[in-house]
C-alpha cells in the first residue's frame, strides 16, 4: 500500500529573510520574512537549473541563452565534455551577490535587473547543516545615510565563453512593498532561504 502525504506546496525559495542590526549593540531591530513560496523565480533561474542537471556527451559542450543585467541575450556554456560543470567554460570569476533597490514594482519571470536604483550590493556567505531542510545565502548592507529597502535580487555572474567576459545574471527579485526603512549605522541582513 502506497500513502501519500499531504504536503504545502512550494517553491524553491522558500523566503527571504531580512534582520535589521543595531551595529553597536548587535541587538536584532526589526525582522521581517517574505514568504516566497508562491512566488516567481526568474525564467534565468529555471534555465540555469535546467543546465545543472543536462547530461554532456563527451567532448560536448553546453550552452544556454540568459538575459543579463543589460537586458542583452547572452549564450553562457555552462557544461564542457562529461566531467567538466563551470570549468573550461569560459573566463573571469563566477560570482554571487545580493543586491538592494528602490523600486516596489511588482516582481516577473521576465524581469533582469532590479527596476529602480540599486542602492548597494552584498558578496554572499552560503551555509548548510547536514539534516537541515534548507540552504541560506546572506548578505550584509550598511549605510552612512538613512535609506528605504524596496527591491532585493540575487544575482550570479557566469563566463560567457565565445566573448571571454562575465555576465550578471539575475535568479530572482522579491519586492517588499511597504519598503524597510534602514536608519544609518545599522547593519541590514538579508538572507535567501533555499528549501530543499
Amino acid at each position: 500500500m502506497i500513502k501519500l502525504v499531504e504536503r504545502e506546496i512550494g517553491g524553491l525559495i522558500r523566503s527571504v529573510i531580512i534582520k535589521l542590526v543595531d551595529k553597536k549593540t548587535g541587538k536584532v531591530v526589526k525582522e521581517i520574512e517574505i514568504d516566497k513560496r508562491y512566488d516567481l523565480g526568474t525564467n534565468n533561474l529555471g534555465r540555469f537549473l535546467k543546465s545543472l542537471f543536462t547530461e554532456v556527451d563527451e567532448d560536448a559542450k553546453l550552452e544556454a541563452d540568459y538575459v543579463n543585467t543589460s537586458g542583452a541575450t547572452v549564450t553562457v556554456r555552462t557544461a564542457y565534455s562529461t566531467e567538466y560543470t563551470f570549468v573550461y567554460t569560459g573566463y573571469g570569476k563566477l560570482f554571487r551577490k545580493i543586491k538592494v533597490g528602490d523600486s516596489s514594482v511588482a516582481a516577473s519571470r521576465d524581469q533582469y535587473n532590479l527596476q529602480g536604483t540599486i542602492l548597494g550590493e552584498s558578496p554572499v556567505i552560503a551555509s548548510y547543516s547536514d539534516g537541515s531542510d534548507h540552504v541560506d545565502i546572506t548578505g550584509a548592507f550598511s549605510w552612512d545615510t538613512d535609506q528605504t529597502i524596496y527591491e532585493i535580487g540575487l544575482f550570479f555572474g557566469m563566463s560567457c565563453f565565445d566573448t571571454a567576459s562575465v555576465e550578471e545574471i539575475m535568479f530572482d527579485r522579491t519586492v517588499y512593498p511597504d519598503g524597510i526603512s534602514v536608519p544609518a549605522g545599522q547593519v541590514l541582513y538579508i538572507t535567501y532561504r533555499f528549501q530543499i
